[in-house]
């Protein structure tokens, strides 16, 4: 089987409401819908979220790298007509067909790596007649939903903390890490907030774990030892406190705090985690296929993860339904990834596809189907389509950027 044509569409999506966090609000998303088709006329799907405060990229530069591979006059290298019988012909694609001056290009652009890998491997298959996962050699598992809530006012954040338990969700995630929030100074509202999430959580007698998300927000190691002083037996763990360049960050932590960690943003590659891994500065890690650019590298983190013990999230970062299920099928291949946010499509209006289900607000399924397990029509994909002259206004916030798409 043979990729003979390979299209890119930039859509919009809108949320239900505004997505708040540490570094940017969130009203809605820009994603990149790949079609990939080959010459047995099977079609696969794929996702981008070019998401440039994590990966650099934006909607446009996806389709530009992804243009690049498929235009030789640019590259001097073709996708089309590249063989993906296997998953070694596809692996081999991304790791020793590319030339090796321009792997640095997809390396740099993972979302748009991840679109097209993802829309390879949905074909492949489909051509296979198995879900993705079980080319891995992966086992279906309970999917529990992981309730993540924004940033919001300490009491709608407590009244969205109590649904969540009585939804009996397996665990709750508070978004924290802006400063200065209403009369509560510097990161109060944080520390609040954290003991009294803990207080109901406790109070309901259910074994439901609570977590805590700074996506960077208290920025340097001192402020967050200060701040986990304060809330210490509160949290099972607390994610990304601190700048994604500051490796050396977690192990102070970990000296000074009696708490566990998990990566985020400091992790986009094997080599990343290898650095915080020998070190022994982290206890968890959080792998997005938008970071890693793709399922591939990430089981080949969530590899070396096992060897140092220490588990892995397959984390979101506000994926439509193609992207939900390619990180489903990433959870469902690797044992050492033993939690999963992936309900975010639950957050938009509407979607894109079909396939991926909420159930009852505690556990995601996937259809059994070939490939990636979704329907894609191609009229949903129409309907959502935007052109470069939608445009983007980013507005520099105390907690960093308010970003709002204006069409």
């Amino acid at each position: 089987m043979k990729i003979t044509k390979i299209e890119s569409f930039p859509v919009k999506l809108q949320f239900k409401e505004p997505f708040i966090i540490a570094n940017i609000s969130n009203y809605d998303m820009y994603y990149i819908i790949v079609k990939l088709t080959t010459d047995e006329g099977i079609i696969g799907y794929g996702e981008a979220i070019p998401a440039w405060e994590v990966t650099g990229e934006t909607q446009f530069s996806v389709i530009d790298v992804i243009n690049h591979f498929c235009e030789p006059k640019k590259s001097g290298f073709n996708l089309i007509g590249q063989s993906i019988n296997t998953l070694e012909e596809v692996h081999n694609l991304f790791t020793k067909i590319i030339p090796q001056g321009h792997l640095a290009i997809i390396a740099k652009a993972p979302s748009a790596k991840a679109a097209l890998e993802g829309a390879i491997l949905d074909a492949l298959g489909k051509k296979h007649n198995k879900p993705v996962y079980k080319l891995f050699n992966g086992k279906s598992k309970s999917i529990p939903v992981n309730k993540v809530i924004g940033i919001y006012p300490i009491e709608e954040s407590l009244k969205r903390v109590q649904n969540a338990i009585n939804s009996n969700v397996s665990i709750i995630k508070l978004k924290v890490g802006i400063p200065n929030i209403g009369n509560l100074p510097d990161f109060k509202r944080d520390i609040e907030l954290i003991k009294s999430a803990h207080k109901l959580i406790r109070d309901s007698g259910k074994k439901i774990k609570l977590v805590a998300d700074a996506n960077q927000g208290f920025i340097t190691p001192e402020k967050t030892i200060e701040i986990c002083n304060q809330i210490e037996g509160c949290l099972d763990w607390l994610e990304q406190p601190i700048y994604s360049e500051d490796k050396t960050g977690f192990k102070k932590i970990k000296e000074n705090c009696n708490i566990k960690l998990m990566a985020d943003e400091s992790i986009h590659s094997f080599y990343d985690a290898k650095f915080l891994l020998e070190s022994g500065s982290i206890d968890y890690i959080n792998l997005k296929i938008m970071k890693t650019g793709g399922l591939f590298e990430a089981l080949r983190i969530a590899d070396l993860a096992a060897i140092y013990k220490v588990p892995c999230q397959m984390g979101s970062m506000l994926e439509n339904v193609i992207g939900c299920a390619h990180s489903i099928h990433t959870y469902l291949s690797h044992p050492n990834i033993v939690t999963a946010e992936l309900s975010s499509f639950t957050r938009l209006k509407e979607c894109i596809g079909s396939g991926v289900t909420l159930n009852n607000n505690q556990t995601v399924s996937i259809t059994e189907n070939s490939g990636l397990g979704v329907e894609v029509n191609d009229s949903e994909i129409q309907k959502f389509l935007i052109t470069e002259d939608d445009s983007i206004t980013f507005q520099q916030t105390k907690g960093g950027f308010n970003v709002k798409r204006n069409s």
